[in-house]
């Protein structure tokens, strides 16, 4: 209908592209999650602009496994023939199992990508929708108000899911987690408020984090040990929105930085 019309499928977005996969840095990636942002709510070195819609689902990576990218559409039609009941085979993705197994903020990080996407669709929808009310007084069929209850979802991290059949993959001896936090109040960062981000969860890695009203980051990791691993420490300040939150870990050793700088060492024994 875009075609037809002669209607533009543009979005405001800011779109990190593609992975160089021949770069060095990109040597031995296991895992890349790559959300798009609307104009406003990205990355300010990163500047937003104008991208055609059907070109970000037909050419850019949704996800990163194991080196392999796979595009939006890969996704998309991953998930209509592999969840969907009339379409159900008997073999799942890779990447749909890694997607469906990594939660962020208490969110399945494969329900994240979709929704963002059906966002974006939608947007181009309201645009056909009205011009097909400016040039031949298309009216829509009025339908009742939803109202949607007030409800609080926390993912159970120990709950089976019923689309995907798959393994937590055992954690190397050694690896690196980098990942960027941010909220819409542009003061989080350095407010007295407390902000809790709840679960990041890869695999057999669970990860919690809460922003303290001392101006702290507090981060509790499981999975790496026995129990609990949690460092608090100072939000260094950084020169982009939010904040970066990396660990290493080798040897017993698990390394914490925050917007790039060092913060703290925690030496651990892990225990079967």
């Amino acid at each position: 209908m875009i075609d037809e019309m002669h209607l533009s499928d543009d979005v405001h977005v800011h779109l990190a592209g593609n992975v160089d996969h021949n770069h060095s840095l990109s040597k031995g990636l296991d895992f890349l999650f790559i959300p798009i942002f609307r104009a406003g709510y990205g990355d300010p070195k990163l500047p937003s602009a104008q991208y055609s819609l059907k070109m970000i689902i037909k050419e850019c990576e949704a996800i990163v496994v194991a080196g392999e990218g796979h595009s939006h559409e890969k996704l998309i039609r991953n998930v209509a023939e592999q969840m969907g009941s009339a379409h159900e085979d008997d073999g799942v993705e890779p990447h749909l199992v890694e997607l469906e197994g990594t939660v962020i903020s208490n969110q399945v990080a494969l329900d994240m990508v979709l929704m963002s996407e059906a966002d974006l669709v939608l947007e181009i929808g309201e645009r056909v929708l009205a011009m097909a009310k400016q040039n031949i007084g298309f009216e829509r069929t009025s339908r009742p108000r939803v109202v949607m209850p007030d409800l609080k979802i926390k993912y159970d991290s120990d709950a089976k899911h019923m689309d995907f059949e798959g393994n937590d993959n055992a954690l190397p001896s050694e690896g690196s987690i980098v990942f960027q936090i941010n909220h819409p109040h542009p003061d989080w960062c350095t407010n007295k408020d407390v902000y809790d981000f709840g679960l990041l969860k890869k695999g057999p890695l669970s990860i919690h984090l809460i922003k303290h009203s001392d101006k702290s980051m507090e981060i509790s990791i499981d999975g790496l040990a026995g129990a609990v691993i949690t460092t608090r420490k100072l939000i260094p300040t950084g020169t982009r929105p939010g904040v970066m939150v990396a660990f290493t870990w080798k040897t017993g050793e698990i390394v914490f930085y925050l917007n790039g700088e060092y913060v703290d060492t925690i030496q651990y024994q892990k225990h079967d």
